[in-house]
């Protein structure tokens, strides 16, 4: 069996089967996006008629979701999926023995170049923040 041929039957298997995953991790995200816009717009609507009445003594608004922490690994993570996944793109085909195009190779570069600017992005937010930290003479954390 041809190289090409034993690489089009998984591609074409990802294609099938992964844009409807994606599709459907996609719309999961945005409806319960707009269950959380909701439930903010009826606490504030609550506040606006409660100081409207006249209360001013209020708590301040706290939600779970306001209160999440994030690890500030996000771009690290990212970043390295797309240098996998581009590097993977571009020599795949050389691996199994077919020839690579210079369009699976640019793909493959230009993927693997947005993955290495996700990188570069978080140490150099990590770096403005430790030196941040350093100037305002805040405790020095694990950054």
């Amino acid at each position: 069996m041809e190289a090409s041929h034993m690489l089009a039957v998984p591609l074409s298997l990802v294609l099938l089967i992964g844009i409807p995953v994606v599709t459907l991790v996609l719309l999961i995200r945005a409806y319960r996006l707009s269950l959380r816009h909701r439930q903010l717009g009826r606490v504030f609507e609550e506040r606006k008629l409660l100081i409207e009445k006249g209360v001013t003594d209020l708590p301040a608004i706290r939600l779970p979701e306001m209160e999440k922490a994030r690890d500030g690994f996000g771009n690290l993570k990212a970043g390295v999926i797309l240098l996998v996944l581009g590097a993977a793109y571009a020599f795949a085909k050389p691996l199994v023995g077919g020839e690579a195009s210079k369009s699976d190779m640019a793909l493959g570069l230009i993927i693997g170049a947005v993955g290495f600017a996700l990188v570069l992005v978080h140490f150099l937010v990590r770096a403005m923040q430790r030196r941040e930290k350093r100037e305002t003479g805040g405790p020095e954390s694990r950054v």
